[in-house]
Order: C-alpha cells, then structure tokens, then sequence
C-alpha cells in the first residue's frame, strides 16, 4: 500500500511500478484472466478494484475450518457504498469450469452478495482432498467490481485474527 488511495493493477503499472510487480505475482498461474474482458464496464480484469459484500471474518473463518496453512493476518477496508459510483460497478456472480457470469450491481442484492457461496465450501473440500495446500480463496464468492479509484482515507479497517 502507498498512499490513500485504491488504484486497479493496469493503473498501478504506471503509478507504483514496484507495487504493481509485487501484485503482479497474484497472477502467476492465471495470466490469461488479466486479458478477461469485463463486459458491462468495458475493461479489462485488471483495470477494476475486486471487493467483496462477504465479512471477512466469515471468510477466514471457514477457510480455517479446513486446516489449510495460515495465510498473511489479513486486513480489509469498509468500504461505505456511498463512496462508490454506482454505475462502474458490476458483479462477478459466477466463475469457473460453467463459465463467468456476470450481473448489474444492485443494492438490493447484498444480502445475496454477502452470503458465503456453498460452492466455494466444496471447492475448498475439493482441494483438501488433493493436497492443495493454498487454494484460491475467493473462489465462487461474489465479486464486487468497482471500476475506478477508491480514497480509503478515514475508512475502517478491519483485522481478521487468524488462529495459529
């Protein structure tokens, strides 16, 4: 992080070129989602900020469940959806093998926004079983997908604690 501001990693490229390098590594595995084309926003996957509705604490919660090796001490930022222009954000609903879905933002869906997904439960389980010891952690939660910047000066953090 530098600064107070959220950039999306194509603007990052030219902002912070060592940060973006750093993000860049995210990626490793899965170069051909930075050519992924976000239709309702007109962009490419990188040129857009990845939030979620989820609460983080859920998340990490049956993550561990699982047993998987710890991960960093996560940190999330509360994003109040008055900062955000509505109109540059579009949800991923769907991924995967049954393709990509994706849906208009709406605020009367959050509740389903933020509701842990069964599928990424067995997706994780999936992984369990074949040793995976760092499966995709955001897999099937919604994405909410925010095509702009986002000044995080004054938000909330939120820690997650993580068992050791």
């Amino acid at each position: 992080m530098a600064g107070t501001t959220l950039y999306p990693l194509n603007t990052l490229k030219e902002l912070h070129p060592r940060l973006y390098e750093e993000y860049l590594q995210k990626y490793a595995d899965r170069r051909g989602l930075m050519k992924r084309n976000v239709p309702q926003l007109n962009c490419l996957w990188n040129d857009v900020l990845f939030t979620m509705a989820l609460a983080p604490a859920e998340l990490y919660k049956a993550y561990k469940s699982f047993n998987f090796p710890g991960r960093y001490p996560p940190r999330f930022y509360k994003i109040p959806l008055e900062r955000l222009d509505q109109h540059q954000i579009v949800v991923l609903t769907k991924m995967g093998a049954g393709g990509t879905v994706y849906e208009d933002f709406s605020a009367r869906r959050m509740q389903a926004y933020a509701t842990l997904p069964q599928e990424t439960l067995l997706y994780w389980e999936e992984r369990k079983k074949a040793n995976d010891e760092r499966p995709l952690l955001f897999m099937h939660i919604p994405h909410v997908m925010y095509k702009g910047t986002i000044n995080i000066e004054g938000l909330e953090i939120v820690s997650v604690k993580t068992p050791e």
